[in-house]
């Protein structure tokens, strides 16, 4: 008897693309922005749905552009995220897959880096002390520090590279700059009093508002 053959799928000896890969060349050759394959289907469900419903097609339409919209915005924030543990997108530190595998790490994210409270957070926490004696760096897994604070870090308070853009500092940030504040006193003046010398017309040169002003002389007839 001779052996028979497994049947092959149709569709994979044609090679045809699927409907996700179909929309999402045609989205992306179009500038338009492609959600994940779980999102589209779910939307073209609900598209489906609303056929059959028979809705009208500007109503159809204009259902389905809404709820694009509002998946497109929540893609988009999602993809701004970083994980402070592995610096995966997506996610944040609480719900990275690592820390869950991790009971060290676990741990640390659950108490207070201050004072060790299981109570509070960090941002809620009302001790004075500057230190962080219970914080778990991610770089070097060392605990009393976090990862902005660890020698071994290169890349400092910039994740994704980086550098202040007042001095070249990767200890702090722009809004934090030291030269950028001592810049900006430089630029305070004090404005002069009016005397009887001094109209109250008169234009004022911020430029030469640090040099001594001369006195008015009065003039007795």
């Amino acid at each position: 008897m001779e052996e028979t053959k497994p049947k092959q799928n149709k569709k994979a000896s044609r090679g045809k693309k699927s409907f996700y890969d179909t929309c999402f060349e045609k989205r992306k050759s179009s500038g338009l922005f492609m959600l994940d394959k779980k999102t589209e289907d779910k939307i073209y469900q609900l598209k489906k749905r609303l056929k059959k419903s028979g809705i009208e097609g500007s109503e159809i339409k204009a259902q389905v552009n809404k709820i694009r919209r509002q998946e497109e915005l929540r893609a988009r924030r999602n993809m701004k995220k970083r994980c402070l543990l592995c610096r995966g997108h997506d996610h944040l530190l609480a719900d990275c897959p690592q820390a869950n595998k991790s009971e060290e790490i676990d741990e640390t994210l659950a108490v207070c880096y201050r004072c060790g409270s299981t109570e509070h957070k960090l941002s809620n926490c009302t001790r004075s002390a500057n230190k962080l004696n219970f914080a778990r760096c991610f770089v070097c897994r060392e605990i009393g520090h976090i990862s902005r604070d660890c020698p071994k870090n290169t890349k400092g308070v910039y994740p994704k590279g980086g550098a202040c853009k007042k001095c070249g500092s990767k200890d702090h940030l722009v809004k934090d700059c030291a030269e950028a504040e001592d810049a900006e006193d430089q630029n305070d003046f004090t404005l002069p009093t009016l005397s009887d010398g001094i109209s109250a017309d008169a234009e004022f040169d911020a430029s030469n508002s640090s040099k001594k002003q001369k006195k008015a002389k009065v003039v007795s007839f």
